[in-house]
């Protein structure tokens, strides 16, 4: 059993598993260039990578225990599927659940949402994540963190998107902390300490009150152009007028 990368498939990394001449492949939540990998599965992986490489480490361990139990059982001749559903048993049903791929929490929450407006709406905050720090892609959740976020959120600014739309942004990410957060996956949200986005007041509404409209139709117009002005709002007004009393008067 061997991790690999299949570039085939978008750098999946993959557990690759041979037994009696026959293969099988069990693909995982995570996607690492080929480079990446190998650094990952270094003696000393660089800090950027130091999470997965954990990850991975983890892994190894498990399949070589695994190695050891089917070895210990005969398993010589044991078919490949059946030493597949094992593995997935051994590393996706206990502790690899609590590192988890932010991506993959982020999008898995988003298909959860009910209308397809709100899935839109996430599907575009990740990708204005994603385009101010690429390397999302490949983060644990936990790497989320508060230094991350200021910074982003100070990069928002920096690009002249509304409140409304930063605000919207920061909210999508934050349900997926909390999310994180419910399901015991992560126990510190990142967000405590960042500044709330405060929205203008939204401006009142305001029309003007019918005697000023009144007065506005009493001027002497002081041009012909400004009287044929004044006589098509004058008709349109007793046309919507008219309009409405009749609508009013109809009884079906």
């Amino acid at each position: 059993m061997k991790l690999v990368c299949d570039e085939r498939r978008c750098n999946n990394v993959r557990i690759r598993i041979t037994n009696n001449r026959r293969k099988a492949e069990l693909a995982t939540d995570m996607y690492l260039p080929p480079l990446d990998l190998d650094l990952a599965l270094s003696p000393n992986p660089p800090k950027r990578l130091e999470r997965l490489a954990n990850v991975l480490a983890y892994w190894n361990k498990q399949l070589d225990a695994l190695k050891m139990e089917i070895y210990q059982q005969g398993g010589r001749f044991m078919d490949v599927a059946e030493i597949k559903e094992r593995v997935a048993n051994k590393l996706f049903g206990r502790q690899i659940e609590k590192e988890c791929r932010f991506v993959s929490l982020y999008r898995d929450f988003a298909a959860s949402r009910r209308r397809k407006a709100t899935q839109g709406c996430y599907s575009v905050a990740l990708h204005t994540l994603m385009r101010y720090e690429p390397k999302v892609e490949y983060m644990l959740i936990q790497e989320i963190d508060y230094s991350l976020l200021r910074r982003y959120l100070n990069w928002l600014y920096s690009q002249d998107y509304s409140l409304g739309t930063i605000s919207n942004y920061i909210f999508c990410i934050h349900a997926v902390i909390r999310e994180a957060i419910r399901n015991e996956i992560i126990d510190r949200d990142p967000f405590i300490h960042l500044p709330r986005i405060v929205r203008r007041t939204k401006t009142r509404k305001r029309s003007l009150p019918a005697d000023a409209i009144r007065a506005i139709f009493a001027l002497t117009p002081s041009s012909a152009r400004a009287r044929v002005a004044l006589d098509v709002s004058a008709n349109i007004a007793r046309i919507a007028s008219a309009d409405f009393i009749a609508v009013s008067a109809w009884q079906p």
